[in-house]
């Protein structure tokens, strides 16, 4: 049995979230001891090396030029940026309360997602995605409650 790369890619985002789980937890470690910015600088240097790999090593080239068009720009800028800002935040909260309630609370973007996407491009949701975000919604309100009330 062969699979297919679109096949392989339906598992991809299992295998970013064992990846994200390992990160979270070794974050709670580190951050007690490594300074925010000591941390950011030494990812964002790692995502350079990446990048050049891919560069170099992939057919996945570095192009600006797409950045010219359509406002791809805008979006670029509100990508990264909306993703630095989220990253630090959850770099912060991790000391402060741990890497399982930051990455337990972390899960509720989907529910973002879905409305930044009805938001931005009239995207509609099905009933069972919208669902499942109440149902995390919820989950994430019992987390809060807890934390409130001094639980782990």
């Amino acid at each position: 049995m062969t699979l297919d790369l679109k096949t392989l890619a339906v598992f991809l985002p299992f295998v970013a979230a064992a990846s994200y789980g390992m990160t979270f937890t070794a974050n709670g470690k580190l951050l007690h001891t490594v300074s925010l910015s000591t941390y950011l600088l030494l990812y964002c240097l790692a995502g350079v090396a990446l990048a050049l790999a891919l560069h170099f090593f992939s057919p996945d080239k570095i192009n600006f030029s797409v950045l010219a068009g359509d406002h791809m720009g805008a979006w670029v800028a509100l990508s990264v940026g909306s993703s630095i800002l989220g990253w630090t935040l959850v770099l912060y909260a991790i000391p402060l309360t741990s890497a399982v309630y930051a990455s337990a609370g972390e899960i509720s973007y989907p529910l973002f997602t879905a409305l930044f996407s009805y938001l931005l491009f009239q995207s509609r949701v099905s009933w069972a995605t919208a669902i499942g975000g109440l149902l995390i919604m919820i989950g994430s309100l019992i987390l809060v409650t807890g934390k409130l009330k001094g639980g782990g």
